[in-house]
């Protein structure tokens, strides 16, 4: 890969990252450049919180696991000015970004490691003139890099003034591998996909380039003929590189209060950090990574486990299979902790993925060869501590190893105060929690509606738009009540599968009899291209992509998808498959599923695969469709006792009228039980395990996969 493109995707990294350098080889060196932009010299530009304790964070991490401080560049303000925190060389303006760069260049050498942070504000631009061999921009834009002294759009030059360009940053790259170094970079900014919400607790670290300035689009340039390569005398082994994105090219990366010390910027329960930036500290906390690739997944499933089922999943470019250096092969890490009377009191908590409702496995020590002493469920969890109220080993020292994470099974809603008491009406007996700040979807009133968007996105009201809201009627009567009800019921049924699939599936490569593949047949055809709205013919070629389970794919009105599902165990299988749209709404591959149960069926051993085979719509015989983020669930359950699950109530039911208990998982055992009780929203689940004690003889060999679909318009 000659460079890589830094799109202003998103990406954060942070605490326990430097865990995974410890132990690199003697001759090898640690550089970094952490670079934090909250304060912004052009009025327009809103400031954040986040950046400086991502920096804080990491710069910690860092200097404790094999970063020698003189190696590390920080370029930020307004830094606390302790013993334990880093003193800036200057601050984030583009002057300084760059030369901080070109020193990271100059110092590196065979053998060392380069990591790459920057965390602030991104947006976007018309793109100008390009090699006619680049690969094109999505919706004719480039995406930049917002430094202090960025400020509005320069129509001359072309640009939003002093703002770093994406192509920008990959010549460095190449310098700094092309002498033998290793590079890691990651960047928390975005595209500038929406405004953010009024009074909101979450921040998008993006801005719309309007409001810089920035035209739609620029009248059409010559194309520049191929670049003159520049002489380079290279490694004989090139650094290997790898990117890591919050977000893709035009969705919006969020900050958002986070537990942490007071060491941190901000008051108590308000100290922000980049939402990707705390997610890939706990799978980093985790230690079961081995490659970025494994690392990147368990990112991605942690973010797709905490949110909603419209959240944007993180995206990840470079050399993933590389081994991340300085990982121990002793397997997970162990916490101390220690029992007194029954109860259990540990020495890590949300920042290491103890949660409550997490299965936790004790140790008599911290050895691999420890002997283990048993299993407990957590009842709460801070920042860095958690705790069980019964624990039923011998009092004294012990040490915890994660087994399962917890799943919340709620659905968590901001609303605005013209919206609550209509929401909270609707919401009665539904496993709804009204919240302030960070959500899951927030709540507001336009145009005589109610609209429910995710995050801090401005809703979509345009009833001819593709990616229109969600919205039931913002009127107090039993018929608007209703409405609203049936809605926050699907979109809390959703969220919950997308949780429950992503905490419940296992690490690609294993030695599972189960297989599960998504391939992808894009529609090449300029012709058939340049009608949006076209009717969609049977793909005839075959599958000319395969989609990894821990990224999404990005995909266009009539192009193919191809479910492959193999049993080659010796158990018959129950096979779910769930198509989820952005509105939330649940639909099995054809109604003919519907006549058994919503499953098929998988023989032990079977000869074929199943296959289901389905195209992306944008447009239907009814209208435009849902653009945006679709998922797809698979879940392979062993039968039981010969008779089969029925999961049909996951697409079909309704919500209980209120004051009425929801519908429960009566009959089913095992993963089914925990499978239907999550997305029939039983509002007594706050939290759940799917590996429960009880339940882990009757779901061995259940298999769960998710795939990611963002589904867009041509030109994106």
């Amino acid at each position: 890969m000659g460079k890589i493109s830094i799109r202003a995707r998103g990406a954060a990294l942070a605490l326990g990252l430097a865990a995974i350098f410890a132990g690199a080889p003697a001759h090898a060196r640690n550089l970094a450049l952490l670079i934090g932009v909250a304060a912004y010299d052009e009025p327009a530009i809103r400031a954040l919180e986040g950046p400086r304790n991502d920096v804080l964070l990491l710069w910690r991490h860092l200097t404790k696991h094999g970063f020698a401080p003189e190696d590390v560049t920080v370029l930020a303000e307004g830094l606390p000015a302790r013993v334990d925190a880093p003193k800036p060389l200057a601050a984030p303006t583009r002057a300084a970004i760059l030369a901080g760069f070109a020193d990271l260049a100059a110092k590196a050498g065979p053998g060392d490691f380069a990591l790459i942070h920057f965390s602030g504000h991104g947006s976007t631009q018309p793109e100008g003139a390009v090699d006619e061999s680049a690969e094109p921009e999505p919706g004719g834009r480039v995406q930049v890099l917002l430094p202090k002294d960025a400020g509005k759009y320069d129509a001359e030059a072309r640009t939003i003034r002093n703002a770093i360009v994406d192509k920008e940053i990959g010549p460095v790259l190449d310098r700094i591998r092309d002498k033998g170094a290793r590079v890691f970079i990651v960047v928390d900014a975005c595209h500038a996909g929406a405004v953010t919400r009024a009074g909101s607790s979450d921040v998008a670290r993006a801005v719309d380039g309007a409001a810089l300035g920035a035209p739609e689009a620029i009248a059409p340039t010559r194309t520049i003929g191929p670049a003159t390569r520049r002489a380079v005398v290279k490694a004989q082994n090139r650094g290997a590189l790898v990117g890591f994105f919050a977000v893709d090219s035009w969705s919006e990366a969020l900050e958002r209060p986070m537990p942490a010390s007071d060491e941190f910027i901000g008051v108590e329960n308000a100290r922000k950090f980049g939402v990707f930036t705390w997610r890939l500290v706990r799978a980093l906390e985790q230690g079961r990574a081995r490659t970025y690739r494994e690392l990147a997944r368990l990112t991605a499933l942690d973010i797709a486990r905490n949110g909603a089922a419209a959240a944007p999943p993180p995206m990840f470019e470079g050399d993933l299979d590389a081994p991340l250096p300085g990982v121990a092969a002793s397997g997970p890490p162990r916490f101390a902790g220690r029992v007194e009377n029954g109860a259990l009191a540990l020495d890590a908590g949300l920042l290491h993925g103890f949660e409550t409702g997490a299965r936790v496995a004790l140790f008599d020590a911290p050895a691999a060869d420890a002997r283990k002493l048993g299993v407990v469920v957590l009842d709460e969890a801070s920042a860095a501590t958690s705790r069980a109220a019964s624990a039923s080993v011998a009092s004294g020292q012990v040490w915890a190893e994660m087994e399962a994470p917890a799943v919340a099974f709620r659905l968590r809603l901001a609303a605005s105060a013209p919206a609550r008491a209509l929401v909270a009406a609707a919401a009665e007996g539904l496993p709804v929690d009204l919240v302030e700040g960070a959500a899951d979807f927030a709540a507001t009133l336009a145009d005589g509606r109610i609209w429910l968007t995710r995050d801090a996105a401005v809703p979509v009201t345009s009833a001819a738009a593709l990616d229109r809201s969600p919205s039931a009627p913002a009127a107090d009567t039993p018929e608007a009540r209703a409405e609203t009800r049936a809605l926050l019921w699907r979109l809390a049924r959703a969220a919950n599968l997308v949780r429950l699939a992503a905490a419940s599936a296992a690490p690609d490569g294993g030695e599972s009899p189960v297989r599960i593949a998504l391939d992808l047949t894009r529609e090449t055809d300029v012709a058939a291209l340049k009608d949006a709205r076209r009717s969609c013919a049977k793909p005839q070629k075959p599958a000319d992509e395969r989609l990894p389970g821990e990224t999404g794919a990005v995909l266009g009105h009539c192009d193919g998808l191809k479910l492959s599902v193999e049993n080659g165990g010796e158990r018959d299988l129950d096979v779910g498959v769930f198509f989820l749209d952005p509105d939330g709404a649940v639909a099995t591959p054809s109604r003919d599923w519907r006549q058994n149960g919503c499953i098929a069926f998988l023989p032990a051993k079977a000869q074929r695969p199943l296959v289901v085979r389905t195209q992306m719509r944008l447009w239907t015989a009814n209208g435009p469709g849902h653009s945006g983020l679709h998922r797809i669930l698979v879940f392979a359950l062993p039968r039981q006792g010969g008779m089969p699950a029925n999961l049909c109530p996951l697409v079909e039911s309704e919500p209980p009228a209120s004051g009425q208990a929801a519908l429960r998982a009566g009959g089913l055992k095992g993963f089914a039980a925990l499978l239907a009780r999550a997305g029939m929203a039983d509002p007594s689940l706050r939290a759940a395990n799917p590996f429960a004690e009880e339940e882990i003889a009757e779901q061995a060999g259940v298999a769960v996969k998710q795939f990611t679909i963002d589904l867009r318009p041509a030109g994106f």
